[in-house]
């Protein structure tokens, strides 16, 4: 089994199967052949595949620019002077 690591291929076949039983379960109420139905919901697991991919896309664009904007507001200080003072007291008047 292969583990997906993009999360624009999880988005993608997620919209395809969504799409996909979407169509199944609404061509069956509404009285449609299984032929017909069941054709109906591959073209429609293909449409939404594609349509997933652009949303996917999209959102992976804009999380990674939320990433790294966020990263450059704040950024991790550095901390190397800390270790040599660690043992230094220092003495605060209370007011």
């Amino acid at each position: 089994m292969q583990v997906v690591s993009r999360p624009t291929e999880v988005i993608a076949v997620v919209f395809a199967f969504a799409a996909f039983a979407v169509v199944l379960a609404s061509g069956f109420a509404a009285g449609r052949t299984p032929a017909e139905t069941l054709l109906l919901a591959i073209v429609a697991m293909f449409v939404a595949r594609a349509g997933g991919q652009v949303v996917g896309t999209v959102a992976e664009v804009v999380v990674r620019e939320h990433v790294d904007a966020h990263k450059q507001e704040r950024p991790i200080p550095d901390t190397s002077g800390l270790e040599q003072g660690a043992n230094q007291i220092i003495e605060v008047e209370a007011l």
